[in-house]
């Protein structure tokens, strides 16, 4: 029994979510970077202007500053109400130049006033006293971004799935693939035993693999990390397959020609796992690994969608309705 996919699938297009983090990242950053920046350091006011010293100063000339505002303006000296926000500031300037490693990135944010993550990063690590490596920062990144591909994967295959389950059509089906298997009698054993929504349910997933078209669950080599890591073998791959088909020209094998068919057809290894041997013998059968059969199929498979296309803009209205009845997927269960 053949799988084929809704006639929209491809309609609409799936954004990667390590990308829509990026651009909210990004945006978010234009949009608060000012905000933030008053947050910095001594805020909107410079931290040597505050204790009244040069640029320059030593480290004595910063503490004796300090000194002298603290026995003028502290608290406990002084009951101006003004007193406590300009004791504050000069608390916090003297924070800030008292140590060296905060010192230097204050330096560096005044010279740079808008390279506001870096300063961030030279405060944090002066703070704690540890300067983390930039690779550590990169696997990191790599990581957070490779968990929110997971997560998207994940639910998308679930939303899937469900959205399938929950279409008329596939109900239908079920309903008489169960009423074939089944009878009264076996139906009312299994009533009386409890078991009738567990192996309805159990018939309804066999239905739901067999039949229908599913997207590739989450894969831990699709990770973005994984990738990253595997980039060198892949770049070593990639080399040793140009020097032997392209430099040497050597005959492809079995599992070359079985690698070019499922690559030149856009299906993942979990896709061709899933066939019939039937059917992954029809399409090695088409000679993919072939240039002149491959661009050969890919005539026949651009009047084909030009055919499909032809058709969905007849049917687009009925597609509307069925989108707003069963969900948002792109993928439907075989005729």
């Amino acid at each position: 029994m053949t799988r084929t996919a809704h006639p929209m699938r491809g309609a609409l297009p799936r954004v990667s979510s390590a990308w829509l983090f990026l651009l909210c990242v990004v945006a978010l950053f234009y949009v608060s970077e000012g905000s933030m920046t008053e947050n910095l350091f001594c805020g909107n006011r410079n931290c040597y202007y505050v204790l009244g010293v040069e640029q320059t100063a030593t480290s004595q000339e910063i503490k004796k500053a300090f000194r002298q505002i603290s026995l003028k303006y502290h608290p406990d000296k002084n009951k101006d109400p003004k007193a406590v926000g300009i004791f504050r500031e000069a608390a916090q300037a003297y924070e800030i130049l008292n140590s060296e490693s905060r010192r230097e990135a204050y330096d560096y944010f005044l010279e740079n006033p808008h390279s506001y993550l870096a300063s961030l990063y030279g405060v944090a690590a002066a703070y704690t006293d540890a300067q983390i490596g930039f690779h550590w920062v990169i696997l990191g990144t790599l990581l957070f971004l490779s968990g929110i591909q997971w997560i998207n994967q994940g639910w998308h295959y679930t939303h899937v799935r469900t959205n399938i389950k929950k279409a008329p059509k596939f109900k239908q089906v079920v309903d008489q693939q169960w009423n074939e298997k089944y009878s009264a009698a076996e139906q009312k054993k299994m009533k009386k035993d409890k078991t009738t929504e567990q192996k309805y349910a159990e018939l309804a997933e066999e239905i739901l693999e067999a039949r229908c078209e599913l997207p590739d669950p989450p894969s831990v080599s699709s990770l973005l990390i994984v990738r990253a890591f595997r980039s060198p073998l892949t770049l070593f791959e990639a080399v040793s397959w140009h020097v032997k088909f392209k430099v040497m020209k050597k005959p492809f094998g079995p599992a070359e020609k079985e690698y070019l068919t499922k690559k030149r057809m856009g299906m993942s290894e979990w896709r061709w796992k899933r066939l019939t041997d039937e059917e992954r013998y029809m399409h090695m059968g088409k000679e993919l690994w072939d240039d002149g059969k491959y661009g050969h199929w890919l005539k026949e498979e651009a009047e084909k969608n030009d055919i499909k296309s032809q058709i969905s803009a007849a049917r687009y209205k009925q597609w509307k309705r069925w989108k707003k009845k069963v969900g948002d997927t792109n993928y439907m269960m075989a005729d």
